[in-house]
């Protein structure tokens, strides 16, 4: 099991390492159930690990707008899970979407002192 926390600005939030062929990073990412992908990660740490790029896809934005997205491959860890995910540029803070914790259990505590909880489901699950 691995603990969150909550950002200065109240939202939930992990850290997640992420390997691509330079290396590593060890990323603090907001947690957005409205975004079905993976992991978002800004054009400056998709450079900093030389992820390569796997293909691109339309997005439809919260606003409405759609646009073309490229999809980065790259390795995370969470929760002592590692497995192969797409991480998709975004200008904004890191994201982890509802697809990296698709097999994972999530509990947080919408109140002051809350805890943020992540564990993989059993495989009978």
């Amino acid at each position: 099991m691995m603990t969150g926390f909550f950002t200065s600005d109240g939202e939930p939030a992990l850290s997640v390492h992420v390997a691509g062929p330079a290396g590593n990073l060890d990323v603090d990412a907001v947690i957005d159930t409205g975004f079905n992908g993976e992991l978002t990660l800004p054009h400056e740490q998709i450079d900093t690990l030389d992820l390569p790029e796997a293909t691109i896809t339309e997005v439809t934005l919260a606003d409405g707008r759609v646009r073309d997205v490229p999809l980065y491959e790259a390795k995370a860890l969470l929760s002592g899970v590692t497995r192969e995910v797409f991480v998709a540029e975004a200008p904004t803070m890191p994201l982890i979407g509802t697809g990296l914790l698709r097999g994972f259990s999530l509990h947080i505590e919408f109140q002051a002192e809350g805890t943020i909880q992540v564990e993989p489901l059993s495989s009978s699950s």
